[in-house]
């Protein structure tokens, strides 16, 4: 009785909690590719530039949606 109840576990706190759905995916992508600022795209999302970046970092469609979005301004200013 004089001992202290053990702990639990701990568990790893997750860093970051939002993912993407396969709507949400799609929806930021045409966001991108209409060249809307992400800081406004984050705002919407209820998140940060910065976890927005790391989503735009970690799926692979929304790197193509920024790169074709590059290719478009470019191609304007020619």
């Amino acid at each position: 009785l004089d001992e202290a109840a053990p702990r639990p576990a701990l568990a790893a706190i997750p860093w970051n909690k939002h993912t993407l759905t396969a709507d949400g995916r799609e929806t930021i992508a045409l966001a991108l590719l209409q060249g809307y600022p992400r800081s406004q795209i984050a705002r919407a999302l209820g998140t940060t530039v910065r976890t927005l970046k790391r989503l735009i970092d970690d799926d692979p469609l929304l790197g193509d949606a920024i790169e074709a979005r590059k290719d478009a301004e470019e191609a304007e200013l020619r």
